[in-house]
């Protein structure tokens, strides 16, 4: 999170927060930071502040990206584009591809999707919540890459109870998982949850 607000902290405040919860980091950046109104070309200033997000990715290749668009719930109105839903995926689109092209990115660390008007931050109809709502979110979350085969070898390998049951895993067992966690997880520079916030997962 530290890396990302460095790079951003001339556009912090200004159209863009960055957040972390549920161990996971957001970047949330406004309409009016990326896009004119109704629109899904990424404007100049927007452009700037994704390549910077995009060269603190490139050099922290254990994140996984989602860009979630998100919109308002005033409806659509324009030939080309189907309804806010449309338009929440194609500016996700339209951020992915700047973050993959441009900033280099690998594409298959990256995921487009649209939450259209139906997770709004604000749900009252005054056009401060509005503009609160239009926004997209890129969503940071470490890989968990070959966790599951750790845990399960952990698991295959645990002592077991008289009754056929599968008692506690030896100390060496639970230091094989925690070894892992450590090197893929827990000291990623930008999740600050604990192993054992991990083990409860």
């Amino acid at each position: 999170r530290k890396k990302l607000s460095d790079a951003l902290v001339g556009f912090e405040n200004k159209g863009l927060i960055i957040t972390q919860k549920n161990g996971k980091v957001y970047v949330s950046m406004d309409e009016s930071l990326l896009f004119a109104s109704g629109k899904t070309n990424v404007e100049a200033k927007g452009v700037e502040a994704l390549k910077n997000v995009a060269k603190v990715l490139e050099q922290n290749p254990d994140i996984n990206v989602m860009v979630e668009g998100h919109t308002d719930d005033v409806p659509m109105n324009s030939d080309k584009i189907k309804d806010n839903w449309d338009l929440s995926v194609l500016r996700a689109n339209s951020i992915v591809r700047i973050l993959s092209i441009d900033g280099k990115v690998d594409p298959k660390r990256i995921i487009a999707s649209g939450r259209g008007e139906y997770l709004p931050i604000d749900p009252t109809k005054t056009p401060e919540a509005r503009k609160k709502n239009r926004r997209t979110e890129i969503i940071l979350t470490p890989k968990y890459d070959g966790l599951s085969l750790c845990v399960d070898e952990a698991k295959a390998k645990a002592t077991t109870r008289g009754d056929g049951k599968l008692g506690q895993a030896s100390d060496e067992h639970y230091k094989l998982i925690q070894n892992h966690l450590k090197t893929n997880i827990v000291f990623s520079p930008f999740f600050q949850f604990t192993y054992g916030e991990v083990m409860m997962s």
